[in-house]
């Protein structure tokens, strides 16, 4: 009876662990909590974004915008190995993506300035998709291929350096989404959707 009993445990326990695990990622969950904690992995449901605006801040008066170059943090793809060049194009994208929001309402500025919008983004996480992860059943399941982003960005004006507005989000893959087929679809998508909603954020409804 010892025997059987024991032997029922060690095949319960790790069917039951399996379901755990793959009922949980299915739902509305977090493989982990907090994305800029190292080692963190991708999480499938997204925080709202952080907005921060210094009450009074009018926008209006500037006529041109100064998108700088944004910066990315050392540890931004938390391990994984992308180089040099890989990064310089995921900060020019996000940089071209800003400047198309932008530059829809404000002219081109070269630098800081009198009557000048600048604004500043830094890259804190920009961690690739995995695509052969997510084709795979238990990928699929518990989005160990899935890639995401975070970002942080500062509207300041351009004549004192004062911020006028703070932008924080963290965006993952998108479980059926198509972005999660390509190496950075994830981060990519994250980026356009983050250049539309800071410029959204100017004039909050």
């Amino acid at each position: 009876m010892h025997m059987l009993m024991t032997r029922a445990f060690l095949y319960t326990v790790p069917f039951t662990l399996a379901i755990t695990l793959i009922s949980g990622c299915g739902g509305q969950s977090l493989l982990n909590s907090d994305p800029d904690q190292p080692g963190a992995t991708a999480s499938i449901v997204d925080p709202e974004p952080e907005i921060s605006r210094v009450p009074g801040a009018d926008f209006t008066k500037f006529n041109a915008v100064f998108v700088e170059f944004p910066s990315i943090a050392p540890d931004a793809t938390q391990g994984d190995d992308v180089d040099a060049g890989q990064l310089a194009d995921l900060q020019a994208k996000l940089q071209s993506d800003l400047e198309s929001a932008f530059f829809k309402r404000y002219a081109r500025a070269s630098a800081a300035g009198p009557n000048v919008l600048v604004v500043r983004a830094k890259i804190v996480r920009a961690v690739p998709n995995k695509p052969f992860k997510n084709i795979s059943p238990i990928g699929r399941a518990t989005g160990a291929g899935r890639g995401y982003a975070a970002i942080e960005a500062t509207l300041s004006n351009g004549a004192d350096g004062a911020v006028l507005l703070r932008f924080r989000d963290t965006d993952a893959t998108s479980r059926f989404g198509l972005d999660k087929f390509s190496t950075w679809g994830a981060v990519e998508k994250a980026f356009e959707e983050w250049a539309g909603a800071i410029m959204k954020a100017l004039n909050p409804a």
